[in-house]
């Protein structure tokens, strides 16, 4: 009886060993998926963080050209301007001197 209850006593801890074993073995299982979907996470992230920055530096590249412009363009309306009054004045002496 004694020698049936030890052998009881060791299949039920031979079964919890199993047990505990296969959760180990699943819980192993599960961080290496979770540690190779952090991996991909970081990796995507890394790309994703890289594409912004070269968007940033696009951007401020754009606005830099956009600022140039409209400086350019600003210059072009100052001399065209400058170029009409000139024409106008010259056309005023020009009534003025024939005009007589």
């Amino acid at each position: 009886a004694v020698v049936s209850t030890q052998s009881t006593g060791m299949r039920e801890l031979e079964n919890k060993v199993s047990d505990l074993s296969e959760d180990l073995e699943a819980e192993r299982a599960a961080h290496k998926r979770t540690d190779k979907l952090k991996r991909d996470l970081n990796e995507e992230l890394q790309k994703i963080n890289n594409e912004l920055m070269t968007s940033v530096d696009n951007t401020a590249v754009l606005q830099d050209l956009r600022n140039k412009r409209e400086q350019e363009a600003e210059g072009l309306k100052k001399e065209l301007q400058k170029e009409r009054d000139e024409h106008e004045n010259m056309l005023k002496e020009m009534r003025n001197k024939y005009q007589v």
